[in-house]
């Protein structure tokens, strides 16, 4: 007597290339999505840090253009530790901070308030006090090295993060900043 139909190890032997091809482009799929998130919070930092070299060469030229000295207000940034850089402090003389690792200072906080009355909404700062400010992985300083004869001065930005899987993650962005004018 011929009986039709699968057995036990033809049904087992189905199953396991249906699940191997179902697996395959999920487990892509997921690879995928993580490394886009990787690519969004590095161009995150990027920007952190180009916005950081922006502030540091506009407050030269403010200063310049005030006939002060070119780098006044950026003492703090000359530490070993480097300083912070808030452009959304009320106050100038709050935008520009010394870095403190045990207190965390140079943890950037995201403005999470709604965009429609909210003027800091999507912003990033340091130091903020608020329920609309919410910490992020995201850390800034900036050092600054004044070259001896006084004329030229080397600025790096480092940011760092964690971006899930792939751990801890730091980008330095450097520049050099000239005295391009003298008062006379």
């Amino acid at each position: 007597m011929k009986k039709n139909g699968f057995t036990i190890v033809e049904t087992m032997v189905a199953v396991a290339v249906l699940l191997i091809i179902i697996a395959a482009p999920l487990t892509l799929a997921e690879r995928a999505l993580a490394s886009a998130d990787a690519a969004r919070q590095e161009i995150t930092a990027v920007y952190l840090a180009q916005e950081a070299i922006e502030f540091v060469r506009n407050l030269r030229d403010t200063n310049t253009l005030a006939k002060v000295a070119w780098l006044t207000g950026l003492d703090a940034c000359e530490d070993a530790a480097g300083c912070g850089i808030d452009p959304t402090a009320e106050s100038p003389s709050n935008q520009i901070f010394v870095c403190n690792a045990l207190l965390s200072t140079c943890t950037l906080q995201i403005n999470k308030g709604d965009p429609t009355t909210n003027p800091f909404s999507g912003l990033y700062g340091h130091q903020r006090v608020g329920s609309d400010w919410v910490k992020t992985e995201y850390t800034r300083s900036v050092a600054l090295v004044e070259s001896a004869d006084g004329k030229e001065a080397k600025v790096t930005v480092t940011v760092g993060w964690t971006a899930g899987g792939f751990g801890a993650r730091t980008i330095s962005v450097s520049t050099n900043l000239m005295h391009w004018y003298v008062a006379p």
